[in-house]
């Protein structure tokens, strides 16, 4: 540890203030400078024997983690084949896209700061920050500005440089809907003929949003608590999104196929989603590829096979979905300039419900995620803006030439 370039900071700003703590404070320090490390295995197990079995690290998008994954083919003589399926090189994004910096900037930052300002960072000594009358927020990681975002998120959810952000997994019975439904689906649209007319039904991307959030000539300032110096616009904005730098302010749009809108429809028996859809000319797109969806579903006889598999299976998927509260919100203001946070839950809304269960489509899918915005004065858990695949170049040597 002594060895490390960050003790000089550690020792001044950890070590020293816990060293005057009555009745052992100097003494604790001295063990933990005189430790002896041991092996990980040896390290592993005594968290274990004491309850530890999990690890959480919290979103950052100052850098881009490196992902290496692989899968075994196994052909019937008990053969294997690796081959990788997905490459990410560890990318440093910049301090230009680090939007997640105003959440929390990091401990590297809490050190380089305590040290520059002269604290400690021992909450309950004497030098703590707080104990000089200073604010992580306004004195150090976002200044004493005013814009609608940094008031509104401060109100709804706290203070910046005090937000924990925390990747929610989608729950196993969710899950469980999405592979019954995508195996009764292709399996009734094979038996009926009707995969290829079902598959080619035209895309659409919809700038749907919840009614009460377009009925009050509101002007928006975005949707990401984490962009906060968005300008006043006339139109709902996208969500927060780990790729999002804050370079732009895009309107939100919900992306639309064929299986996502029967997904939805068959979650909410929605009837008319598409009146949700602001721009005529997309509403009418939306239509045209709802009719042609349901025309499909419940004319060509692929209901009858379909409806059996996964009626019993929605009412646990969403029973387990509804209390983590999974939502978008937007940061806006009345015609009488007064601010207002708006937050419409996915999937509890008559109306916007449809659109959530079709984000919940794309969660399950991996083109979207789900984050808890874990703050001082409150928890919200946002779905995030839609994210395309990226395409991987198989290497040609690693396929398999014979089964």
């Amino acid at each position: 540890m002594q060895s490390s370039g960050f003790f000089g900071m550690t020792n001044q700003t950890i070590f020293d203030p816990i060293s005057g703590l009555p009745p052992n404070g100097s003494t604790w320090v001295q063990a933990i400078l005189a430790h002896a490390w041991v092996s990980v295995v040896d390290e592993a197990a005594l968290w274990t024997s004491h309850g530890l079995t999990q690890w959480r690290t919290q979103l950052q998008n100052l850098r881009e983690p490196q992902l290496d994954q692989s899968i075994s083919i196994v052909n019937a003589l008990g053969l294997a084949q690796t081959m990788k399926i997905n490459v990410f090189q560890l990318h440093k994004r910049g301090g230009n896209e680090w939007s997640t910096a105003y959440a929390y900037a990091g401990f590297w930052n809490d050190l380089a700061w305590a040290q520059m300002f002269q604290f400690g960072l021992i909450l309950n000594a004497n030098s703590s920050l707080y104990h000089m009358g200073m604010s992580w927020d306004l004195d150090l990681n976002v200044g004493y500005e005013v814009t609608p975002v940094l008031t509104l998120t401060r109100l709804a959810i706290g203070p910046y440089d005090s937000i924990d952000l925390w990747l929610v997994p989608p729950p196993r019975a969710l899950k469980e809907l999405l592979v019954v439904f995508q195996d009764a689906l292709f399996d009734a649209l094979a038996t009926t003929d009707q995969t290829i007319r079902f598959l080619t039904i035209t895309t659409t991307n919809v700038d749907a949003a919840p009614p009460d959030w377009t009925n009050g000539n509101l002007t928006f300032f975005g949707g990401n608590p984490t962009c906060v110096y968005g300008d006043g616009l006339p139109f709902v904005q996208d969500s927060f999104g780990f790729y999002d730098a804050c370079g732009s302010q895009t309107p939100l749009l919900i992306h639309l196929d064929a299986t996502s809108v029967l997904f939805a429809h068959l979650a909410t028996n929605a009837t008319s989603p598409c009146d949700l859809v602001a721009t005529p000319a997309l509403a009418f797109a939306c239509g045209i590829m709802v009719k042609a969806t349901m025309t499909i579903f419940w004319h060509e006889n692929v209901a009858p096979l379909v409806m059996p598999r996964i009626e019993p299976l929605i009412t646990p998927a969403s029973t387990s979905t509804l209390p983590l509260h999974i939502s978008m919100m937007q940061f806006a203001a009345t015609p009488n300039d007064t601010l207002v946070t708006l937050v419409a839950d996915m999937l509890t809304s008559s109306t916007w419900s449809f659109f959530g269960w079709v984000t919940m489509y794309d969660w399950l899918l991996g083109h979207r995620e789900v984050y808890a915005f874990e703050g001082d004065v409150a928890t919200v858990t946002l779905m995030t803006r839609r994210h395309d695949y990226v395409q991987y170049q198989a290497n040609p040597l690693e396929l398999p030439q014979a089964a």
